[in-house]
Order: structure tokens, then C-alpha cells, then sequence
């Protein structure tokens, strides 16, 4: 117990964090989250400033490693990593951003203990339906939930609870969170080609309907800007085959700190870091639309019997 009350402790600290939680002994809670939240707001006004990512992705790293180092079940973890979820979704939508996107489950994460599977799966139903049933969020900030990846993958109950908050937002436009669960990019982009293959087969489309944005339509984040600004927490400094393709342009950042300590001012200087690179980041974007566009322009030309071509002076980025 003496431990659990540790966890609750320093994830409810501060005004020092910018969690916008209360601390246990404060005089007032309503007052210190009015606090927290008009200091968020102030320093948020700053960051407004400049450019604001549109589409921010979270690896939520650090979890079980949380739990261990408190000496508490993994479990615990996992809860509190979920309350981070739900803390930096406020944030981030509060800043302007208008996508979110979290890797809560890797399909490489059904190779742990059968008992943690177990586990994580009945805390996604919980959280699922928690969504919904404590939808004071989901309700402020209009946001429309989905749950992407391979959804075959995983029980019944999970994909009914799944189904279920996605079929419950679908008409909420102010604001997406993807939540990539069963999820990796390579089963992303394979399933995408699969679908363009089986329409070319059927005659739906022809050769020269396979675009890059055709491909993009077909992807489980369709609808949503390229990813942004990508965190990852940890101390890892790897993708782990996370939304690759969506972040071919984004500003990286990789902290030490473990995702349930993750704070309001570590999302700000993330974001910071994206707004001193975000000049040069639209630029490279730019050119790699252009030079897409010259070679799929190139292809057609190709398919029709053209010998027209030129020399594309956008692909040394």
C-alpha cells in the first residue's frame, strides 16, 4: 500500500510538473488545477507564437520500468501510463495540435508472457469503455477516437470495446487521437499495397491510379496531416517500426524520462525543438512532394508511350 501511495504521490506532484494534478496536502485541489492550467495556458500563448505541429506521435515508453523501479506491479504501471495518455492528449490539443497518435501496442508485444497479454488486453478494454462512460474529454475537445492496426489480431471483447468508442466518435471533427494498438508500420504499408493490388486485379483502378497519395488514402491514418513531431521516451532513440511512413518528415525527440514522469515542459521544449527546424522541415517536404510529383507525371508518360521525359532536380534532398 505504502507503495501504491508513492505512485499516486508523484504522479499527482505538481504545479512543479505542469501536470495540472493536485499534490496530496495542498489547501485547495480546484485551486492548484486552476493554478497549473492557467500556467499552461500562459506559456502555451508563448508557444503559439510560432508554428504548432499538427500531427504530434507519442511512443509511450517506460511503463513497466516505472512500475519496477517503485516496486510495484506492471500493471500499475500501465495505469499510470494511461493517465499520462489522457494528460498529454489535454495538452496537446490545448496547444492547437490537431492529431495525436499514441503506439500503445505493438504487434510484436503479443511475444511477451502469455499473462501480460492477458493483462494489457483487459486494460484496454477498460480504458476503452472508461473513454466513453468518463467522456468529459472526448466531449470537451470533440475528439474523434480511432483504434488502428491489425484489430483481427486481438480478442473479441478488445475489438467489440474497440469497434465501440470508435463507432461512438466517429462524427466528432475537432480533434483525432489514433490509438495504434496491434499495430506496426511494415503490417500498415502491407496491408495498404494489398488493397491496391486487389482493386488493380478487380479493374477498379488502372496502373497509373497508384499514386503516392493514393497509397496515403489506404493507410490506417488517412485523413490525418504527416506526422509532426514525434517524442519517444525511455532513453530509447529508435522508431520501432512506428508510423514510418507518416514520419518521413518529422522532428524527432527522445527523452530519458519514462512516460508516466513525462511533463507539460518536456512537451514544450519538444515542441520548441520542432519550431526552431520547422522552416527547414516544410522545405524538405516540399521537395520531396515535388519530386513525386515529377516521377509519377514520369511514370505516366511511360504507360501511355511517351517519350517525353526530363530530369527531376528535386531528388538530391
Amino acid at each position: 500500500m505504502q507503495s501504491r501511495n508513492r505512485v499516486k504521490q508523484r504522479c499527482e506532484e505538481p504545479c512543479v510538473s505542469m501536470t495540472g494534478s493536485s499534490s496530496p496536502g495542498a489547501p485547495s485541489s480546484s485551486a492548484w488545477q486552476q493554478l497549473c492550467k492557467r500556467s499552461r495556458g500562459w506559456l502555451g500563448a508563448v508557444l503559439r507564437a510560432g508554428p504548432i505541429p499538427q500531427h504530434v506521435a507519442f511512443i509511450m515508453d517506460g511503463n513497466r520500468r516505472f512500475a519496477e523501479r517503485l516496486h510495484l506491479e506492471r500493471f500499475s504501471g500501465h495505469q499510470m501510463g494511461y493517465q499520462k495518455l489522457l494528460d498529454a492528449l489535454e495538452w496537446c490539443l490545448d496547444l492547437g495540435v490537431q492529431c495525436v497518435s499514441v503506439y500503445a501496442f505493438s504487434i510484436e508485444n503479443f511475444r511477451r508472457s502469455p499473462e501480460e497479454v492477458a493483462t494489457l488486453m483487459a486494460l484496454a478494454e477498460e480504458k476503452l469503455q472508461q473513454l466513453l462512460t468518463e467522456r468529459e474529454l472526448v466531449d470537451q475537445y470533440g475528439i474523434q477516437i480511432r483504434v488502428i492496426g491489425d484489430l483481427s489480431l486481438l480478442p473479441a471483447h478488445v475489438r467489440a470495446s474497440a469497434q465501440h468508442v470508435m463507432q461512438a466518435t466517429q462524427h466528432n471533427s475537432r480533434g483525432i487521437l489514433n490509438i495504434c494498438f496491434s499495430y506496426t508500420s511494415r503490417q500498415e504499408m502491407s496491408q495498404a499495397v494489398a488493397r491496391a493490388q486487389a482493386s488493380l486485379q478487380q479493374g477498379v483502378i488502372a496502373p497509373q491510379d497508384v499514386t503516392v497519395s493514393y497509397l496515403e488514402d489506404l493507410l490506417y491514418t488517412r485523413g490525418c496531416p504527416p506526422v509532426d513531431l514525434l517524442i519517444r521516451t525511455s532513453g530509447e532513440s529508435r522508431l520501432s517500426d512506428f508510423l514510418l511512413w507518416q514520419s518521413g518528415f518529422a522532428q524527432l525527440v527522445f527523452t530519458d524520462v519514462l512516460w508516466p514522469d513525462f511533463t507539460f515542459m518536456q512537451l514544450l521544449r519538444a515542441i520548441v525543438a520542432f519550431q526552431s527546424n520547422a522552416a527547414h522541415l516544410a522545405a524538405l517536404r516540399q521537395r520531396s512532394k515535388d519530386c513525386i510529383a515529377h516521377h509519377e507525371r514520369e511514370a505516366r508518360l511511360q504507360l501511355q508511350g511517351s517519350q517525353e521525359s526530363a530530369s527531376c532536380t528535386d531528388c538530391k534532398h
